[in-house]
């Protein structure tokens, strides 16, 4: 794997920094390779604050949502809240019936089903709607694309309310309101907010125009599990939800997210954005990919530990199933691809693929060969797919390039969702191959990381705690840093440990650090056995043993000094 070390323009900035905000040079550093070079901002970034947070009132649609909420409960319409099979709209859809029934509404709430319903505003649900004699749908996490289904909705005499964060197509809904920081004309400063920001937002506007008996803070932990999950980046309003809501989650006692964390094995401890993305976020996922999302909601909205409990459980089975029936179609989806060097895009479908997995195993694919992949699900003729993509390459556009082969699409930079004809998809992977070769290099397939070369005698505990806990969170547009360390000493004799892990100790001046490197066996045996120094790519951390907390680095690749 390539190297690509960051440089400083200037680095006077990061002495400045380093010393003013009283960091060590490495964070500064860090910092200044972001573009933070005043003291100011550095600050702002590391101690991100509520007060910080930009007015509700700025989002085009907050003013006209609100009001149509408060009338709803004023004249005791029934309100439903439309919400999604994710986690993004599972935590969304969570927070407006909370608040909402603690404003004394009397709230439904609809999650449609992916294999009856498909993604979005349906038909079905605005019949359901109608049947329950709904007054106003609020969709939340999706929306934004439903024209005709809002046209559908508006013939049934309903008020519909779009809060979204994708994309909007050219046309969009005739809603009685969009609030989406994306739409044409919305001056919002920050346009990376998740669905559940959206929701959030919208409900900061109401705490500010009437009595909302809930604290705007103890939302903040269904909030952050929501961000994180989506995978939008973790800057700006996010890394303020994100941070806050994480410190409150770690303490919760709502009864479904302590026994989320329980059944999780991760209660007790300080909850980071890893453990919302690979423990929490997949089991709140999994009944919406196995089968009903409504699940995951009955046990966020859950009041007594027992029922919570029991529902976190059952989760915690259907996320084991997903994870077998991922492994497999994972396992199909490489065969099918077998040498892709002459496509920049993977484009893999196969019949009978769980259409619950396919982003999941997308996300994989991309770890896997380094570029883009769309994963296919066949259910007779048809297909239902979903794509990631790597930061050089825009995936919802590319999906516009091949809007005349697609039923429908939608999405982000990152990840996007398709349905196509079975018929198409050979067509459709020529297609975006050709957009593809357009706009990525040779040297944008090359997989490679950014790396900060530091010394290794400057990278000690004080360093990971402000990581940790200045820093931190991680996620998209704030990574995890990896620091490179040239010509590093081998202490002892590295051993193959485990599933091909590799363990070693290194030598820096008068101490030797433990490492870790998961995987990397395969990567020490193309190495001499003889070889006494190597160049090294890794993540510090405190390895907790037996009542000891010990440095050690946690490494992504060795390369021969």
């Amino acid at each position: 794997m390539k190297w690509e070390k960051i440089q400083l323009s200037d680095a006077n900035w990061q002495d400045i920094i380093s010393a003013e905000v009283k960091i060590s040079p490495i964070l500064a550093k860090i910092l200044v390779a972001k573009g933070i070079t005043k003291s100011e901002d550095a600050r702002r970034f590391l101690y991100p604050d509520l007060k910080d947070m930009h007015s509700p009132s700025l989002m085009k649609g907050v003013e006209q949502t609100v009001n149509r909420i408060l009338q709803a409960v004023k004249d005791k319409q029934k309100i439903m809240i439309y919400g999604d099979y994710d986690v993004d709209g599972i935590t969304a859809t969570v927070l407006f019936v909370r608040v909402f029934r603690s404003m004394g509404a009397e709230v439904l709430s609809y999650l449609p089903n992916r294999f009856v319903d498909g993604y979005g505003l349906s038909n079905q649900g605005i019949d359901y709607a109608v049947s329950n004699d709904v007054s106003l749908i609020i969709t939340v996490d999706c929306g934004i694309s439903a024209v005709d289904a809002v046209d559908y909705g508006n013939q049934s005499g309903l008020d519909i309310i779009i809060t979204d964060h994708h994309e909007p197509k050219d046309v969009l809904p005739s809603a009685y309101a969009i609030v989406n920081p994306k739409q044409p004309g919305c001056s919002y400063p920050d346009k990376d907010l998740s669905g559940v920001g959206v929701a959030l937002k919208i409900i900061h506007a109401l705490m500010q125009t009437t009595n909302v008996p809930v604290s705007f803070t103890a939302l903040l932990a269904l909030a952050a599990i929501g961000t994180v999950a989506d995978i939008v980046p973790i800057t700006g309003e996010n890394r303020i939800i994100v941070r806050h809501g994480l410190k409150i989650l770690s303490s919760t006692r709502e009864p479904g997210l302590v026994s989320l964390l329980e059944v999780s094995g991760i209660r007790g401890k300080v909850i980071d954005t890893a453990d919302v993305g690979f423990k929490l976020g997949p089991r709140l996922n999994a009944s919406g990919r196995m089968e009903d999302a409504s699940l995951s909601l009955d046990l966020l909205l859950s009041h007594t530990h027992h029922e919570a409990i029991r529902l976190a459980k059952i989760l915690d089975e259907k996320n084991t199933l997903r994870q077998q029936i991922q492994k497999e179609v994972f396992e199909e989806a490489k065969q099918l691809v077998g040498h892709p060097d002459n496509k920049k895009v993977i484009v893999v479908a196969k019949d009978n693929w769980h259409q619950g997995v396919v982003g999941i195993v997308a996300s994989k694919m991309v770890n896997e060969y380094g570029r883009p992949a769309i994963v296919i699900a066949y259910d007779n003729e048809n297909g239902k797919g979903s794509g990631r993509s790597i930061p050089q390459f825009h995936l919802l556009n590319s999906l516009t390039k091949c809007d005349a082969l697609l039923q429908a699409y939608g999405g982000h930079k990152h990840a996007a969702g398709l349905s196509i004809k079975k018929e198409h998809v050979d067509e459709f992977r020529k297609m975006i191959n050709v957009y593809a070769d357009e706009v990525l290099t040779d040297e944008d397939m090359v997989q490679s990381m950014e790396v900060f070369e530091v010394n290794l005698e400057e990278v000690t505990p004080k360093l990971v705690f402000e990581l940790e806990n200045l820093l931190a969170p991680f996620g998209i547009g704030n990574p995890r840093p990896i620091f490179s360390s040239s010509s590093v000493g081998i202490a002892d004799m590295p051993r193959i440990v485990g599933n091909n892990h590799l363990k070693m100790k290194i030598s820096s001046c008068l101490r030797q650090i433990d490492t870790i490197g998961f995987g990397l066996g395969g990567v020490w045996n193309g190495i001499s056995a003889n070889r006494k120094k190597v160049n090294i790519a890794y993540r510090p951390q405190m390895n907790e043993w037996d009542g000891m907390s010990t440095l050690q680095l946690s490494l992504k690749d060795i390369h021969v000094a």
